[in-house]
């Protein structure tokens, strides 16, 4: 009978001497994890658009001013500052439409925050916040342009759920070496 220590010391001897069950094995050489060529075929992400000052108001006096928009492969982040001055909780995100829209029609949705995914801001206050938005931008694009409550939102006065567009924002691509 084998104890596990002489069945490990067997299993470990085998494998050193090329013995083993790894019929097929790849070889994981460091050649085989050199960088590829293909990779710098992609279109540079585009430049961060800093001291940006652009802005709206809704009726409601909600304003929403954006001051940086930095681009990842992944998702596009925005600082912002948002003031609602109005006597009620305002909600820019009601049934998931606070969006980037870009100049070619592609959406951007926001990741909402996980404790305000409705994304209300409270009476009275002011907000200073970067948000996230999902995707990359799309390499032909030029503009980006902030939406909330992109389709129920109301462009009255009296709506707890305004619809407001902060843009067009212009992009920049460094140049193609």
């Amino acid at each position: 009978m084998r104890t596990p220590i002489a069945a490990t010391l067997s299993a470990a001897l085998l494998l050193a001497a090329g013995c083993g069950r790894n019929h097929g094995a790849v070889d994981l050489a460091d050649e085989a994890f050199e960088p590829s060529d293909a990779i710098t075929d992609y279109p540079p992400l585009p430049l961060p658009a800093d001291s940006l000052a652009v802005s709206a108001r809704h009726p409601t006096g909600l304003s929403v001013a954006i001051s940086r928009v930095t681009f990842e492969p992944d998702r596009i982040d925005v600082q912002m500052r948002i003031v609602n001055p109005a006597d009620k909780n305002l909600t820019l995100n009601k049934y998931a439409k606070m969006r980037l829209r870009d100049d070619l029609g592609n959406g951007y949705d926001l990741v909402a925050p996980e404790r305000n995914k409705n994304f209300v801001v409270l009476a009275g206050r002011q907000l200073d916040t970067l948000l996230t938005f999902k995707g990359g931008f799309a390499e032909q694009a030029t503009t980006l342009t902030l939406v909330t409550n992109d389709g129920p939102g109301g462009e009255s006065n009296l709506t707890d759920e305004p619809k407001l567009r902060v843009g067009p924002i212009p992009i920049q691509r460094p140049p193609n070496p």
